[in-house]
C-alpha cells in the first residue's frame, strides 16, 4: 500500500513539474520615445518599379510621431514623404487620410533599431501605389 502512495505522489509530483510557463507570449511595447531618430541603410520599394536607398527621421509630436522620409531613386529622381502626428499604438502607428477618392494609409511598424513603413494610395478604391520604405537606426 506504501508503494502505491509513493507511486501516486511522485506521479503526481512529476506532473506539477512539468506545468510551467512555457506558453507565454512575449509582447513588444514601444514608447513614443522609442521611435525618435533616424533611421539609414534602407530602402524604398514600391510595386511600380521605383526603388532607392532612403533616410527616415522620426520626432515626437503630440501624443503620437512625425516621421520624415527621403529617397534617391537609383533610376534618377526621387522622393519626400512628410507624415504629421500618427498615432503610436505599442510597435504600430497609423495615419490614414482621405480626399477627394483618393485615400492614403500608412502604417509604421517598429522592431527593436528597424522601422518598415507600408504605403497605399488608393484612388476609388484602386490601389496606385504601394510602397515600403525599410531603415535602421544606429
Amino acid at each position: 500500500m506504501k508503494l502505491l502512495k509513493f507511486s501516486f505522489l511522485a506521479l503526481l509530483f512529476v506532473g506539477f513539474l512539468s506545468c510551467n510557463d512555457d506558453d507565454d507570449v512575449v509582447v513588444a511595447t514601444c514608447e513614443v520615445t522609442d521611435w525618435v531618430g533616424t533611421y539609414t541603410g534602407g530602402t524604398e520599394t514600391c510595386t511600380s518599379g521605383e526603388t532607392g536607398p532612403t533616410t527616415i527621421t522620426v520626432t515626437a509630436s503630440g501624443t503620437g510621431i512625425k516621421i520624415e522620409s527621403t529617397t534617391e531613386y537609383t533610376a534618377g529622381g526621387g522622393s519626400e514623404t512628410s507624415l504629421d502626428e500618427l498615432t503610436v499604438t505599442g510597435c504600430t502607428a497609423i495615419d490614414s487620410e482621405v480626399e477627394s477618392g483618393v485615400s492614403w494609409t500608412f502604417t509604421a511598424t517598429l522592431d527593436g533599431k528597424n522601422i518598415s513603413i507600408k504605403e497605399i494610395q488608393e484612388i476609388n478604391g484602386v490601389v496606385t501605389i504601394d510602397c515600403v520604405y525599410t531603415g535602421t537606426r544606429p
